[in-house]
């Protein structure tokens, strides 16, 4: 009986530690490996680029691989992880009923479906998540894991190819300035046997492709993601977070005249030209549209781009800031619906106590942070390919705070609960449940 409960004792301060030889496990495995796999299939223009048609197969297999990763752990009951997966679900359905409502009237701008699709992701997670599906059912093994590297080293490997045959002046596909947040996220992935090759290639594509061409954006989202890193290592409270994470962006609007000069200095001393009139000047255009109906925005039934000079040609552009093309498409309460779900995600994640719940947060909050500097300034959910990952990174945060993940441990399972002050549920599963005389008497 002593031994036992010594062997309880270990499973459960292992369960605390939340690792396996202090290695910390991935969260969401399928749903990374899903998303950076569909991002690399940019790297030939079939996610980005194409007919509508494949947003039905694309949000699938995306959907299905969130679900599988629920069923590797167990829905908390606090009433902060009810409210985060209704807001969820009020966010998308909101997107998804204007655009509906305008197609009706015969007033649907296609372009603007990318921004009402997608964060059906997050959607339909919300909904798994109050339906409690799959609680339980089974483990989230470590084959899951090995693919979602394996995702990794592919989207690094074609980052690499691309940036070595690149011979344009122009932004890349793969690793362009919107998408700089993917490869944060790969850097934050848990070490593990493999994991350093992959992230050496990721760091060799980062490079090569700030010198093919550099971008002050792409720097702006590696400082923010560091600084982000360092005060959740600090473990910061979850005001202090919010306030940078949204603080950045409002900084950049308030000190737009010094910081357009200092940007003309950076693009000046690299030897490229300086896009941040073109910026201003398609944010400016968007602005009217907005005021129609601040509330509802345009109501998919405008265009989510506008005419610019681009290299000395006028051409449609993206508006360089997805809180405004987002405010176009769903008004302020679509930006006021995400704005209250991030924030409230990340106050509770900051609020977890238990250090593998700590350790998960270093895993996706500085990507998300690096996701939303570069929302301000470039067209992130403007295109499929990096709105699937922002809003994939977004799944992995709310599963870090409303889910109670499934531990394994030496020849048993812990059960970890992120919400519940550190204290760890452990229990052992064995083929075997006999218990010998020999032990009886012990």
């Amino acid at each position: 009986m002593k031994r036992n409960l010594n062997r309880m004792r270990i499973i459960q301060h292992q369960a605390t530690q939340g690792s396996v030889g202090s290695t910390p496990r991935l969260l969401m495995p399928l749903t990374t490996a899903v998303a950076l796999t569909l991002v690399s299939l940019d790297f030939f223009g079939w996610t980005t680029g194409g007919p509508s048609w494949r947003y039905g197969p694309v949000l699938l297999g995306l959907v299905l691989a969130v679900g599988f990763d629920l069923q590797g752990s167990l829905s908390l009951r606090a009433p902060r992880a009810y409210f985060l997966a209704l807001l969820s679900i009020t966010y998308s359905a909101w997107l998804l009923v204007l655009v509906c409502a305008a197609a009706v009237e015969g007033a649907w701008s296609t372009d603007t479906l990318v921004v009402a699709a997608v964060p059906l992701l997050i959607g339909a997670m919300g909904v798994m998540q109050l339906l409690r599906l799959g609680d339980g059912k089974r483990v989230s093994s470590i084959g899951a894991e090995t693919v979602a590297y394996i995702g990794a080293g592919l989207f690094a490997l074609l980052c690499l190819i691309e940036v070595l045959m690149t011979n344009k002046t122009g932004p890349l596909v793969l690793l362009s300035h919107e998408k700089a947040f993917i490869a944060i996220f790969i850097f934050c992935m848990p070490r593990r046997k493999g994991a350093s090759g992959v992230k050496f290639l990721m760091a060799a594509a980062m490079v090569g492709s700030l010198i093919a061409y550099p971008s002050a954006t792409t720097v702006a989202t590696l400082f923010s993601a560091a600084l982000i890193f360092l005060l959740v290592r600090k473990r910061r409270s979850g005001f202090e977070v919010s306030v940078v994470v949204f603080g950045v962006p409002l900084i950049a609007f308030a000190l737009m005249e010094p910081l357009e000069r200092a940007l003309s200095g950076f693009y000046s001393a690299v030897g490229r030209t300086d896009n941040t009139q073109t910026r201003l000047f398609l944010w400016k255009q968007a602005v009217p549209y907005i005021q129609e109906d601040p509330l509802v925005g345009g109501a998919a039934r405008v265009s989510i781009t506008a005419l610019a000079n681009i290299n000395g040609v006028f051409r449609p552009t993206p508006l360089h800031n997805s809180f405004l093309t987002l405010g176009l498409v769903g008004g302020a309460i679509s930006v006021v619906l995400l704005c209250v779900l991030l924030v409230t995600m990340v106050g509770t994640a900051m609020q977890l106590s238990d250090p593998t719940s700590q350790v998960f947060v270093q895993q996706w909050m500085p990507a998300l942070v690096a996701g939303l500097t570069t929302f301000a300034v470039n067209p992130v959910i403007d295109s499929l390919g990096s709105a699937l990952f922002f809003y994939a990174i977004i799944c992995v945060g709310l599963a870090n705070t409303t889910r109670t993940t499934f531990r394994p441990v030496a020849s048993g399972i812990a059960t970890v609960a992120p919400n519940d002050g550190g204290a760890a549920v452990a229990s052992t599963f064995s083929r075997n449940t006999k218990v010998s005389p020999r032990r009886r008497r012990q």
